[in-house]
Parts: C-alpha cells; sequence; structure tokens
C-alpha cells in the first residue's frame, strides 16, 4: 500500500471555546462509531477522550477537553532530570493498562485485518526475522488497535489527586495503519509507542537525555499492559515493531532516503544501547 495515496486525509481540528471540529476525508462513519464506543469505555476505563457529538457528512464535532500536557513533556522530564519523579514513570504504567483496557474492551461493528506496509517487511529483513514475523502477527494476541497510540495523542489531566490519560485521535497514522476499524496483532499498538520512547521525538529535546532510563520506562509500561491484559508481552517483538514503525514513520515523513536513514539511526544506535543488533 502506497502511504503517498492517504496523504492529508485528515485536516488540522477547527477549534472554538467548547468543541472542536475535525474533517475526514473517508471513513467518517467509521470514525465517528469508534469515537463514541472508546467513549463509551472511557466512562469506567479509567481514561478521558472526548465524545464525539455530531456526524455532518465528513466533519466530526467533539467536545473539547482540557488537559495539562503532553506525555512527552512528562517523558522528556524522566529523561532528563538529575533527580527524576517516580510519578512520570507511573503514567506509563498508566498508560500500558489504559492500552490493554482498549484492546479488551473496544468492540466494532467491521473489521479490516491490519496488514504490514512493505516498509515493516523490509525491516524485519533487516532485523533477520521476516521469515517468523508472518506467523508471529497470527499467533499474538489481536485485537481492535488504537491506530496512532503515541505521544502526540496521549495527554495526562492532573485535576485529581491522581493522573488520568486523555487519549485524542483513535484514527489511523497512514504509515503503520490505514484504516480506523484495524483489527491485528496487540503489538502494533505498543509498538508505535515503543518507537516515541526510544527517542522518536524532535532532536532539539536530546542534549541532557539519560538514555540509561529507556528500559525502565519500557518495563513500566510493559508491566501496566500485562498487569490488565494477563499476557505477556515478549519485549524483543515489541522492540521489533517499534523500530519498523520508526523506519515506516522516516520513510513516510521524509521521503529522502538519506535522511530516513539518518533519523532512523539517531533514534536506535549503540549509544543508547537500543541498536539494531540487540533486536535479532
Amino acid at each position: 500500500m502506497k502511504t503517498s495515496q492517504y496523504e492529508n486525509l485528515r485536516k488540522k481540528p477547527l477549534l472554538t471555546d467548547t468543541r472542536f471540529f475535525k474533517e475526514f476525508i473517508r471513513d467518517s462513519k467509521i470514525e465517528y462509531a469508534k469515537a463514541l464506543v472508546l467513549w463509551e469505555l472511557s466512562r469506567t476505563g479509567g481514561f478521558i477522550t472526548p465524545r464525539p457529538l455530531l456526524l455532518n457528512d465528513r466533519t466530526i464535532e467533539y467536545e473539547r477537553l482540557g488537559y495539562t500536557e503532553c506525555l512527552r513533556d512528562g517523558y522528556l522530564r524522566y529523561m532528563k532530570s538529575n533527580a527524576p519523579d517516580e510519578g512520570d514513570l507511573e503514567t506509563f504504567f498508566i498508560a500500558g493498562r489504559i492500552l490493554a483496557r482498549i484492546h479488551l474492551n473496544l468492540v466494532l461493528d467491521n473489521l479490516r485485518r491490519w496488514e504490514p506496509p512493505e516498509s515493516f517487511w523490509r525491516s524485519m529483513d533487516k532485523m533477520k526475522c521476516a521469515r517468523e514475523f508472518e506467523k508471529f502477527c497470527l499467533d499474538s494476541p489481536q485485537a481492535f488497535l488504537h491506530c496512532d497510540y503515541s505521544f502526540a495523542n496521549i495527554y495526562i489531566n492532573r485535576e485529581r489527586c491522581f493522573p488520568r490519560l486523555v487519549l485524542f485521535d483513535p484514527s489511523p497514522n497512514y504509515h503503520t495503519t490505514f484504516y480506523p476499524d484495524s483489527y491485528g496483532s496487540v503489538y502494533v499498538d505498543i509498538g508505535v509507542l515503543f518507537s516515541n520512547i526510544n527517542g522518536r521525538v524532535p532532536l532539539v529535546n536530546y542534549p541532557g537525555m539519560k538514555w540509561k532510563r529507556l528500559n525502565s520506562i519500557k518495563r513500566a509500561f510493559l508491566a501496566g499492559y500485562g498487569d490488565v491484559s494477563k499476557s505477556m508481552i515478549d519485549l524483543k517483538w515489541a522492540e521489533r515493531f517499534g523500530y519498523a514503525v520508526a523506519e515506516s514513520y522516516f520513510r513516510y515523513s521524509s521521503r529522502l532516503a538519506l535522511i530516513s536513514a539518518a533519523s532512523i539511526y539517531c533514534v536506535y544506535n549503540p549509544l543508547k544501547g537500543n541498536a539494531l543488533r540487540s533486536f535479532q
């Protein structure tokens, strides 16, 4: 599937004081249905997500929510601080729990099975696991996917005595997922956030990062996921999916092979202890 076919499918939202509006070029009915199901789940699931109020042709009207900070802010604070706050680490445990709840409880009327983009196969071939990959995709736990469980869509509300996650945009990102009703391996969603945790953030944030703390964040996230799902997540496969997501993202966003290769090396390299060979 050519990702270039799907550029600009989601326009930037229009904001008002109490509402925001988002136009979708296709699948707007499915986007609305998914957003409504997630909002229903959020009422008992320990997270917050905007309630979809109205579908008007291709535009969805949502309630506008307040939030205090992006999950990326807590990540950067934990990775840079000389005295890291365990509260920032706890938010990743919570993020794991919430994703597991979504995977266990999200049910849509129709499904389209997730198919790895061509870039995923190239990544798996680099990690010498392409033969195992197809079987793993079918044998690993299956679920309806959030589709873009990333720093860009996870925020934290600290208005109460305990933090609550605020989730946005359960829509395809068009480099790894392509349909809102995608159904496939839970490692797809896990891999999206793992690619962020490994350093898929703007390079301007890199100075001062203490990369030895990466494993603490990964363990916290997977511990939270396992606490709800009651299933063991294979760390090596989570890393492999994370690498493939990052490579897909950089190929999608840069188009130039040299820039894409340099970008992926910044995220995965020996200095950080997450070089490609460690996932083979």
